[in-house]
Parts: C-alpha cells; structure tokens; sequence
C-alpha cells in the first residue's frame, strides 16, 4: 500500500512536472512571436513614429496584405491589401493579443509550479512519515 501511494504520488508529480514544461515552451514560443510581431511593428514606422506609408511620406500607394491573409490565384476574390496605417493597426491589435495569452500562460505556468512545488512537500511528507513507521 506504501509503495502504490509513493508510485501514485510520484505519477502525479511527474504530470505535473509535463504540464509546467509544456506551458513553459508554450510561454517561450509566444514570446518568439511577440518579439516578432514588435520588430515588425518598428520596420512599418519611421524614425519620428509616422508610419512609412502616410501621407506625410507622400507614399500613399503602398498596401499590404494582412496578417491571416491567403494568396489563391484560382480565388475569384481578391486578397485584401492594407494600407501602412491599417497594417500597423492590425499589428498593434496581434501584438496586444499576444501580451495578454503571456500572461495567461505566466499565470498558469506560476500556478502549476505552486500546485508541484505543494505536491512536493507533501510526497516528502508522506516518504518521511512511512520512513519513521
């Protein structure tokens, strides 16, 4: 009975230990996305914040397709171009998303590492108590 609960305990840890790695890499991966989401918001201004598209750089024609956007030449319609502002626009809502499912994850990566760190104590615990025995 002894060991079925170290071995049930430890199972328990070990998912938990999964569960933290998973979120961990999830965290990581969407701060790569952020970052890039950033880079690609900074390449779309100037140097003084005016996008390089505006009106103020007289570029007006310039268009970009959006972020989820799908190039299909057997579509019969055609693909949404954006212009500079509205591409910053979009990228500035991607990038809002983005802080807000880190920190989700943060949260939820600090949670499971507190629910380890308390089925640790308590695995200990239980070894100590039926090591006395």
């Amino acid at each position: 009975e002894r060991d079925e609960s170290i071995i049930a305990l430890q199972d328990e840890l070990d998912g938990h230990e999964r569960r933290n790695k998973e979120l961990e890499e999830m965290l990581e991966q969407a701060s790569v996305r952020e970052a890039a989401l950033l880079r690609s918001k900074e390449d779309g201004e100037g140097h003084d914040g005016m996008s390089t598209g505006s009106i103020a750089t007289g570029a007006t024609d310039k268009r970009y397709p959006s972020e989820d956007a799908i190039f299909d030449l057997r579509s019969e319609r055609p693909m949404r171009l954006l212009s500079a502002d509205e591409r910053i626009a979009e990228l500035s809502s991607l990038i809002d998303e983005q802080k807000s499912e880190n920190h989700r994850l943060t949260l939820e990566l600090e949670d499971v590492t507190a629910e380890k760190e308390s089925l640790q104590c308590l695995l200990r615990e239980r070894l100590d108590h039926m090591v006395t025995k």
